[in-house]
């Protein structure tokens, strides 16, 4: 803990992150210009700010907010109200295409708007793309309420940031699916054993990522937000979350994916100095 204001406390790291928390290597609020929330994959974004983007984080008055309870309303009430004067950086969820597309018992398949010509698996049950975008939908409407609630504060701007794309390597993620609680219990929901069900193949779940990036950016387009989508450093030549920019679990990138995306998000601020 480096200091500390009424119902806020700046922390240095993630020493404790219960209540109010802004971690951050500012050691004042008035220093603090720039507010990233969020669910899940802001955890290597909040390392690096202390970590190796420790001098980006300083000069450009970057803070992660963070708690313990961090999907309650009142959190998000801390955040919109810090961000009536600062700019806001949110990564929204982000983990909906592994958590609920992981497993194919029954292979599907699905042609993107975008790129009609993509190859299909073969002997995929073939699904509309509306229907994957109305899976979606739900999960990202909290989204567009946050940036409502937000608001388009005069001088003050509002950045929507991408998720990491998904894995590639199935036998990679087999193995490391025996330390995720989630998918244990998914598995024996779905009757399942997670040494022999089938992955989902990775073009499936890319295809998948990809409209759940182009739906936040759409939330982002309207609610008049930037989107700083996934950084490319990041993303291997297929399109998908190099193992090396991976944090060790199925889902989420690790402090160098987190330095990667911190870098990309200061450009586009110093762009809108």
């Amino acid at each position: 803990m480096i200091a500390s204001v009424p119902d806020i406390t700046l922390c240095h790291g993630d020493e404790d992150l219960r209540g109010k928390v802004l971690v951050t290597p500012c050691t004042d609020i008035a220093q603090v210009h720039v507010v990233v929330c969020g669910h899940s994959h802001v955890a290597p974004i909040r390392r690096a700010v202390v970590g190796r983007g420790e001098k980006t984080a300083a000069a450009l008055g970057i803070a992660v907010a963070a708690s313990s309870t961090s999907k309650s309303a009142e959190f998000w009430d801390f955040v919109t109200g810090l961000t009536a004067s600062r700019d806001l950086a949110v990564v929204w969820t982000g983990n909906q295409v592994n958590a609920w597309f992981m497993f194919a018992p029954r292979a599907f398949d699905f042609v993107p708007s975008a790129t009609p010509d993509c190859e299909i698996i073969d002997g995929a049950e073939i699904v509309p793309e509306a229907i994957v975008r109305d899976h979606f939908c739900s999960s990202l409407a909290g989204l567009g309420e946050l940036l409502d609630k937000a608001g388009k504060a005069p001088g003050f701007r509002r950045y929507v940031l991408g998720t990491p794309p998904p894995l590639r390597d199935a036998e990679l993620i087999r193995r490391r699916l025996t330390r995720e609680p989630h998918f244990a219990a998914l598995a024996q929901h779905m009757g399942v054993d997670l040494d022999t069900v089938p992955i989902t193949p990775w073009q499936v779940r890319l295809k998948l990522w990809h409209v759940l990036q182009q739906l936040m950016q759409e939330i982002a387009d309207e609610k008049g937000a930037a989107f700083v989508p996934a950084p490319s450093v990041a993303i291997d030549s297929d399109g998908c979350l190099k193992v090396d920019y991976s944090v060790g679990d199925v889902t989420h990138g690790a402090t160098n994916y987190g330095e990667a995306h911190l870098d990309d998000l200061a450009a586009h601020l110093r762009e809108a100095a």
